[in-house]
C-alpha cells in the first residue's frame, strides 16, 4: 500500500530540474481542497495552460489536473494511515468532491 505513496512521489519529481516544473509542483502541493483548474495552476506557474500540459506531458508524463489528483490521492491515504479520521472527512479535507469520487480515485491509483 505505501509503496504507492512512493511510486507517485517519484512521478512528481521533474526530470530536467526545469525551474517551470519546480513551480508547477510547488503549486500542486500549495493546491489544497481548491478545484483543481487548469487556468488557475498555469497563473500560479506563470505559463499559459497549453504550454502547462506540454511540459508536464514531456517532463511528467501525465496531465497537470491529473498530477493534482494525484498528489491529493496521495496525501489522502497518509491521513489514512496516520489519523483517525473518517474517509468522508479525509475526502472532504483532501478536495474530492464527495467520498465516492475520492474511494474511485484511490482505487484507481492503488488499486
Amino acid at each position: 500500500f505505501l509503496s504507492g505513496i512512493t511510486n507517485t512521489t517519484k512521478r512528481m519529481t521533474p526530470s530536467s530540474g526545469h525551474a517551470t516544473l519546480t513551480r508547477f509542483q510547488l503549486a500542486v502541493q500549495n493546491h489544497g481542497a481548491e478545484k483543481p483548474d487548469l487556468r488557475s495552476l498555469a497563473r500560479k506557474v506563470g505559463v499559459s495552460p497549453g504550454y502547462l500540459i506540454q511540459l508536464v506531458r514531456e517532463g511528467l508524463g501525465s496531465t497537470p489536473v491529473e498530477l493534482v489528483w494525484r498528489a491529493r490521492v496521495t496525501q489522502a491515504a497518509r491521513l489514512l494511515c496516520e489519523t483517525g479520521l473518517t474517509i468522508s472527512e479525509i475526502a472532504h479535507q483532501t478536495g474530492f468532491p464527495n467520498p465516492y469520487h475520492f474511494s474511485r480515485r484511490f482505487r484507481q491509483q492503488f488499486g
